[in-house]
């Protein structure tokens, strides 16, 4: 039997940027383990969804503390949401004064806008891939 955390990584591989790239079951299993054991690492899965993140440093300002999603995903209505919730409270008891999420570029970018700009959020960068 597959592993949620697998399974729901295959869903977001196949639907990503990467999806050309090989998806490595071990990898993932490995990366989240980690994750979890780590004190400044999230990790939650529930039957809906996924949220992996980290606390850090601002790297330029070493006193501002982030909290910053690594993974995100979710397939019942509202699990996103109550994901989200859990992870902020989390980085904010850690000590984090500013929360980041990443959205893919796709068909549901303006969608995953609005949801995150009612809760708070605002855009600030883009990321950009080029394969060398």
């Amino acid at each position: 039997m597959t592993p949620p955390v697998v399974a729901f990584g295959r869903k977001f591989h196949a639907m990503s940027p990467w999806k050309d790239t090989a998806f490595d079951d071990d990898a993932v299993l490995n990366y989240v383990s980690q994750l979890g054991a780590s004190d400044d690492g999230y990790f939650e899965i529930t039957e809906g969804g996924m949220i992996g993140g980290i606390v850090m440093p601002l790297w330029f300002a070493p006193s501002t503390i982030l909290g910053v999603e690594l993974f995100w995903w979710s397939e019942e209505p509202g699990e996103g949401n109550r994901l989200r919730a859990n992870f902020e409270n989390w980085a904010i008891a850690r000590g984090a004064q500013h929360v980041s999420f990443s959205g893919l570029v796709n068909e549901r970018e303006a969608a995953v806008r609005r949801l995150m700009e009612r809760q708070g959020y605002t855009a600030v960068e883009i990321a950009f891939r080029k394969a060398v």
